[in-house]
């Protein structure tokens, strides 16, 4: 799996919160997400967009008052929540940096429920 930097659009488009993360301000990733900076309906932001084997496109965003290293990833559609792990791998950011994730939908439920991590 490859991963890069791509076109920021996707910062600004209708994307669903995926997984919630602490990135640490000594890491390149948290130099890379202080790079873009805007605003949407909601707030403004600074961000990030990755490109993952050249097809999934996954934003991430911190909003004005949010704590300082805490980043969610976004997608423009659901995807797995393995995926969206190995994309934090490949950032470098530990699985226990993961403050949050949705989970898949259990069989018989229309809902994804959201998974607290330790």
């Amino acid at each position: 799996m490859q991963i890069e930097l791509a076109d920021a659009d996707l910062l600004y488009e209708a994307t669903f919160p995926q997984l919630q993360f602490i990135v640490s301000s000594q890491s390149k990733t948290w130099q890379e997400l202080q790079q873009l900076s805007g605003a949407d309906d909601f707030d403004s932001f600074n961000g990030a967009v990755y490109c993952v084997d050249g097809t999934t496109r996954v934003a991430i965003k911190r909003y004005r008052g949010e704590p300082l290293n805490y980043y969610t990833l976004y997608t423009r559609e659901d995807i797995d929540s393995a995926l969206s792990l190995a994309i934090m791998e490949i950032l470098g950011v530990p699985q226990s940096a993961v403050i949050w994730s949705r989970t898949e939908a259990t069989e018989g439920s229309a809902t994804r429920q959201l998974r607290t991590h330790p």
